[in-house]
């Protein structure tokens, strides 16, 4: 008698892919929003280069912040592309925030933010 071997492919993602990173050495502390909706979450002492992919049913606001004892980077993306990005000096805090919107992402920076819409800078 043959046996049958079935595989499944996950499905499509769906909604918004929202991926935040954060560069640099050692380990830092991590805060960001978990459901686009402002609940934010923290993680102590992560190491170095840290990433964590989300999938969001609806729009939402999008915010990372990461402070180490050296310089770190972090980095939104949406969907595969980098949306917003900002680079610490040591010891500082990195802040990338914004709002992911149909068809937009809108950056929401402080005034120390430059405005990084649809592009990166260190």
């Amino acid at each position: 008698m043959a046996t049958a071997t079935y595989t499944s492919t996950p499905p499509a993602p769906s909604g918004y892919q929202v991926t935040y990173e954060l560069a640099g050495t050692g380990t830092a502390t991590v805060v960001y929003d978990s459901n686009g909706l402002g609940l934010v979450h923290q993680e102590l002492d992560v190491a170095l280069p840290w990433r964590k992919e989300l999938s969001w049913p609806s729009a939402g606001s999008v915010q990372l912040l990461g402070q180490g004892s050296g310089a770190v980077e972090c980095r939104i993306s949406l969907g595969g592309r980098v949306v917003a990005t900002r680079k610490s000096a040591p010891g500082e805090v990195a802040a990338c925030t914004g709002r992911a919107q149909l068809r937009a992402f809108a950056n929401q920076c402080s005034a120390n933010c430059p405005s990084l819409k649809g592009s990166t800078s260190s």
